[in-house]
């Protein structure tokens, strides 16, 4: 699909076994597409386990992300990860400077804190779910069709 790119992961390099997230740019932003649970977590490692596909449209600037993020109660999400005051102090330094791909990337390691505490249908209320065999397919594919398919998941609504 034109003007889909391939930019940043986030997580484990084998999403489909142990989870983590692909994001895309896309002339109207960036997505990040977010597999959970890996098998490890489904207690399923067949490639016929159904796993989540969470698909979050990410913020263009720091500002939109503190207004999306607005119900956030930030001091608990940094408490859940064990994160002092100067590694939060750092890292909202860094979310308030990035731009481009480096935003998206920090924006999306942001939300998967923030879906660790609170879970992740408050960010994406309807995940696609997808067999662990076809997913597998898809991410082991060039980085275009990834990002055909995170086009084609974004226009069905997921």
């Amino acid at each position: 699909m034109k003007g889909w790119k391939e930019v940043g992961t986030t997580g484990d390099i084998n999403p489909v076994d142990y989870g983590g997230g692909v994001i895309f740019k896309h002339p109207q932003g960036h997505y990040f597409l977010l597999v959970t649970p890996g098998f490890e977590d489904a207690g399923d490692d067949s490639e016929d386990a159904e796993l989540q596909l969470y698909n979050i449209h990410l913020p263009s600037s720091y500002e939109a992300l503190k207004s999306d993020l607005d119900w956030v109660d930030f001091e608990k999400v940094f408490s859940s990860i064990g994160a002092d005051s100067d590694e939060i102090a750092q890292r909202l330094g860094a979310l308030r400077v990035a731009r481009g791909a480096e935003a998206a990337v920090l924006y999306s390691r942001l939300i998967e804190d923030v879906a660790g505490y609170y879970g992740w249908h408050e960010l994406d209320h309807y995940p696609r779910t997808e067999t662990a065999r076809n997913l597998r397919k898809i991410l082991e594919s060039t980085s275009r069709q990834r990002a055909s398919y995170a086009g084609w998941m974004t226009r069905r609504g997921r």
